[in-house]
């Protein structure tokens, strides 16, 4: 057994920095939250190589004196606590000083700095942790950090880093919710010689938005406000309108600092609870303001995690501030009778329990009536509850309404027109069916996309007129790795700039499907699901075919109708739609005629 030793600081900053500085990204972060700490205004981001080979982050804070320069290169070096005290009033983005000992010790830094109203600034250079050369240098006021050869000295942790792409596509996203959290500072970002991202820095969060996500989100958002027990909480939640298919479009902020947390993921699912189809996620920008001895951030070497002291109070506002902006801005039509709700609340479908639970589509956002009391959305989870039980106590009444139909059953049948601009009526000497247009739709479309894809015969429709589509970077990115297998579902795209995407051609047989809407789907999944799996190509499918779907109350014209008919008599032995929801049911004459007591059973 060796002896115990103290490590020399160079071993102990290349340890530390395994904490700290994980990829290029990581570096960034550390170097944006000092340049945010010096009050800088204006920052500038440039990399290249996916900041492999260089990253320069530029700022116009307060700077740094010349005989503090070597002094902030030392492992817990800061001016930004004294003692373990301070960490209960910390405010700070940055507090540890371990962020550019641990940099430092794995790259080249060169850094400049001059006080502001300082007649000259100074420069040091620093390898592998070792101070190299430093003195007198020409310096605008405020600080530049210049990284090169990341990882240079530690191969076993470069050869974890991902394509530049990647790589690149991570550091974007950092960019984004620095922008994000402070719309009062100006952002630029800059890669192999392009600007990727800038905000305007005009402290309008709206605008900060805009930057990011462009003009499609931003037209659809919903301002936040929401006061309590010392907690505030403010920003933007999205309309359901525009929902994703993961979280990646919520961002939350703690006194500024952007962080990663369950608990207000888990706040803004129970307040949109009820308006968002199932594996849908709200866009939100939310930051919450409390007592930073309320908090405690000492918790993650990345400072993305955060404990409250009172995590439960502040779910439940998170809840209710939500809540209160989204029922402000929606409309919710009341259903006349509650004879009506089981067959008006979209459902699905469990065939193990037989119970019936909610699943509304985006833009049905139904109130509930129980005798005659209207019950406010807030409480509609409770009325959830009930329907199974209130299904169950409709079945006992009319036990042979819900017998499932299989659709080609309906081939030597009579079409008699739609009710409710949702159900196709059917009748026969004996029987009536009635079919969900939605739920058929969407069958037809996912078994024709799952069978041309396992013949190799995807069929691909060229645009009339190209689509230009908006995304963050990060996710422009995200895409163009993926090119080669979009292509291989239906979708032809090219890269056109930095944060935007041309789409040439969307998969045949999602004729209803609006091609930038599907392209988006995709891309929003490509962090849930893998396409080279059967289960991932199925599950893009099921999106696909949704939303390519004629919609309940989607009012079809009488061709629209027969050829919907058509393929429903050609398609293959269904009886639910890929969700799980039933296509169809079948009433007899019989029991209609019970109903009307023309018969007693």
């Amino acid at each position: 057994m060796s002896n115990i030793k103290i490590l020399d600081s160079i071993t102990a900053n290349q340890i530390a920095a395994g904490e700290v500085v994980e990829r290029p990204a990581s570096v960034v972060k550390e170097l944006c939250e000092n340049s945010l700490d010096a009050g800088a205004s204006i920052i500038s981001v440039q990399i290249r190589n996916g900041g492999i080979s260089l990253i320069e982050v530029i700022d116009n804070g307060s700077g740094i004196d010349k005989d503090e320069l070597g002094l902030a290169f030392y492992r817990h070096a800061t001016s930004k606590l004294n003692t373990v005290e301070d960490f209960s009033t910390i405010m700070t983005m940055g507090f540890r000083g371990e962020a550019l000992a641990s940099i430092a010790s794995v790259s080249k830094v060169t850094m400049r700095s001059r006080r502001v109203m300082a007649e000259k600034g100074y420069y040091i250079i620093v390898e592998g942790g070792e101070i190299i050369s430093d003195g007198p240098a020409s310096s605008n006021e405020g600080t530049s950090v210049t990284v090169e050869s990341l990882f240079y000295n530690t191969p076993a942790r470069y050869k974890f880093l991902k394509k530049d792409t990647t790589e690149t596509s991570y550091i974007a996203d950092i960019v984004e919710r620095f922008i994000l959290s402070r719309p009062d500072v100006s952002f630029r970002f800059i890669c192999d010689g392009k600007e990727i991202l800038h905000s305007p820095g005009n402290n309008d969060l709206k605008s900060a938005i805009f930057a990011v996500y462009g003009k499609e989100i931003t037209t659809a958002l919903v301002p936040v406000q929401y006061t309590q027990a010392g907690v505030d909480i403010s920003g933007y939640a999205g309309m359901p309108s525009v929902s994703r298919k993961n979280r990646q479009h919520q961002s939350f902020f703690v006194n500024g600092r952007y962080i990663k947390s369950p608990t207000l993921s888990s706040a803004v699912e129970e307040g949109y609870k009820t308006l968002l189809m199932k594996g849908q996620f709200a866009f939100c920008v939310l930051n919450i303001g409390v007592d930073p001895a309320q908090t405690d951030v000492n918790v993650h070497p990345q400072k993305t995690q955060i404990k409250f002291r009172n995590e439960s109070e502040v779910f439940r506002y998170v809840v209710h501030a939500i809540r209160e902006a989204i029922e402000s801005k929606i409309t919710i039509p009341e259903i006349a009778d509650k004879e009506t709700v089981a067959a008006e609340i979209p459902y699905k479908y469990n065939d193990r329990n037989n119970d019936i639970q909610t699943n509304n589509s985006v833009g049905s956002y139904p109130s509930f009536i129980s005798n005659n009391q209207s019950i406010k959305l807030s409480d509609a989870c409770d009325t959830e509850r009930s329907l199974g039980a209130y299904a169950n106590q409709q079945q006992d009444l009319f036990p042979n309404t819900n017998e499932q139909m299989l659709i080609p059953d309906i081939a030597e049948m009579k079409f008699s027109g739609t009710i409710f601009d949702t159900y196709l009526i059917f009748e026969s000497e004996n029987n009536c069916v009635l079919v969900d247009q939605h739920a058929a739709h969407e069958r037809i479309l996912f078994e024709e996309l799952v069978t041309r894809h396992a013949d190799k015969k995807v069929v691909r429709q060229q645009l009339l007129v190209p689509e230009i589509i908006e995304f963050p970077y990060s996710a422009a990115q995200k895409a163009e790795e993926h090119f080669d297998l979009l292509s291989e579902i239906g979708f032809e795209c090219e890269r056109f700039g930095p944060g935007t995407i041309i789409l040439r051609s969307a998969p045949l047989g999602t004729e209803l499907l609006n091609p930038v809407e599907g392209l988006k789907s995709v891309v929003d999944m490509l962090d849930k699901v893998s396409l080279t799996s059967e289960q991932g190509i199925s599950d893009m499918f099921y999106s696909m075919a949704c939303k390519a779907a004629v919609k309940a109350h989607d009012k079809l014209k009488p061709d629209e109708i027969s050829t919907l008919i058509t393929r429903l008599k050609e398609s293959g032995r269904n009886t639910h739609c890929p969700h799980g929801r039933p296509l169809s049911i079948k009433i007899s004459k019989y029991e209609i005629e019970k109903w009307f007591k023309r018969v007693v059973s």
